[in-house]
């Protein structure tokens, strides 16, 4: 029986290419005619000339943008393509860069995430990709480094593992969190080494770049760890961040703010690891591609500096888990996952405006279903057989792909 057209078109990767092109695009054309839209731009872009010339990274400069500047210092030195263009162009170079890097991760997961389920995948992140383009966001970076760091994983390269790895510490510390993929590389202590490496060429390389040299750069690193350390403070209550969990619980229950958010990031990182305990089932590509999607969870919801659009780095775990490994014919699943889809859009001009800024924002109600997800996730890496990689999956048959072989599965 052939599929409807429409169908066929929705499940076509090609068409879910375009589509992304073309949210690409109207955010480029939003960020460029609004109204100070491309500030986070502009603190990207100014860490450069601050960095060269010996500026504090992480002072305030209101006459150029506003808020602050809370990445490493390399990130300063990894922008600087971008910096020394044209402020329109190096900002379109910025967010065509974060889209492909995405679409790269996504492709080189092709053994998994192939026809229909790339198209899966991209619907279900579609949002949320344009709303971090919107803000010109790392976060967009982020999250295709951790799916990129799963491909390392899979195809057996150490050196490019530590690499993300590094870079994402040495940047925004969410990218590090691949850290946690580490037990399923092969070759280990090549990736150790490799590590160590990278981790001492990529701290010193910045001092290369500045009139301050070392004992400048190496201020900036205490600034940096002082600045997070404020900021963390100050987004407890605040009302575009601690979106996640801890924020969920901090806001919804009102608790003081001499409540220590360890009480939840504690219990939440020991269920992150319990999994690790499993080693007989590393060799389930489908036990893989969970942990990772939990990582990505994790790293969102157990995060005060979570805001809507860090949720790209959570979304990439449950679009991995329901194009690929969704159980089929599980209801609990459909009822999670539509309820995290009708989620992402609830900061969107789409959500109702009472409900977006008196229910949802409010009380970080955006991590309610992701939340549900990743304790879903947690359990079922904990208590799955995973003993053959064909047990339990929902094949991509509703939306019309064929099912796969048999290496796909769960």
């Amino acid at each position: 029986m052939s599929r409807p057209k429409l169908i066929r078109l929705l499940s076509d990767p090609r068409f879910t290419l375009a589509v992304w092109v073309v949210l690409l695009v109207l955010a480029c054309l939003r960020v460029f005619h609004g109204s100070g839209a491309f500030n986070n731009y502009l603190i990207f872009e100014r860490s450069w000339d601050h960095f060269i010339s010996g500026a504090d990274l992480y002072a305030y400069y209101p006459k150029e943008y506003y808020d602050q500047f809370f990445y490493g210092p390399l990130f300063a030195v990894l922008i600087a393509p971008s910096s020394l263009l044209p402020t329109w162009v190096g900002m379109w170079l910025w967010l065509t860069c974060g889209t492909g890097l995405m679409l790269l991760a996504i492709y080189a997961l092709r053994d998994r995430l192939s026809g229909a389920r790339a198209a899966v995948f991209m619907w279900i992140v579609a949002n949320e990709v344009y709303l971090a383009l919107l803000m010109q966001q790392y976060n967009l970076y982020v999250a295709a480094l951790l799916l990129l760091a799963l491909v390392c994983v899979e195809k057996d390269l150490p050196g490019l593992f530590a690499l993300i790895v590094v870079i994402g510490l040495l940047t925004k510390i969410y990218g590090a969190m691949a850290i946690l993929l580490f037990p399923f590389l092969k070759r280990k202590k090549e990736a150790v080494i490799w590590g160590v490496s990278l981790s001492v060429v990529l701290i010193l390389l910045p001092a290369l770049f500045t009139e301050g040299g070392w004992s400048y750069l190496e201020g900036q690193y205490r600034n940096w760890f002082e600045t997070l350390a404020t900021k963390n403070g100050e987004n407890l209550y605040a009302g575009e961040q601690n979106l996640g969990l801890v924020g969920m619980v901090r806001k919804t229950l009102g608790l003081p703010p001499s409540f220590s958010d360890l009480w939840l990031m504690i219990p939440g990182g020991v269920l992150l690891l319990l999994p690790l305990l499993r080693r007989a089932r590393y060799g389930s590509a489908a036990f893989r591609a969970l942990y990772l999607s939990s990582i990505a969870l994790f790293t969102v919801l157990f995060s005060t500096g979570t805001e809507t659009n860090t949720y790209i780095i959570g979304y990439i775990g449950i679009a991995l888990w329901f194009a690929a490994y969704r159980t089929r014919g599980n209801l609990a699943e459909q009822i999670l996952f539509w309820g995290a889809l009708f989620f992402s859009f609830s900061t969107s001009d789409l959500m109702p405006h009472v409900l977006r800024y008196e229910v949802i924002q409010p009380y970080a109600l955006k991590a309610l279903f992701p939340s549900l997800i990743w304790f879903y996730l947690i359990y079922r890496l904990l208590t799955h057989d995973f003993g053959s990689d064909t047990a339990g999956v929902q094949t991509p048959s509703r939306v019309g792909e064929v099912r796969r072989d048999a290496h796909h599965a769960a």
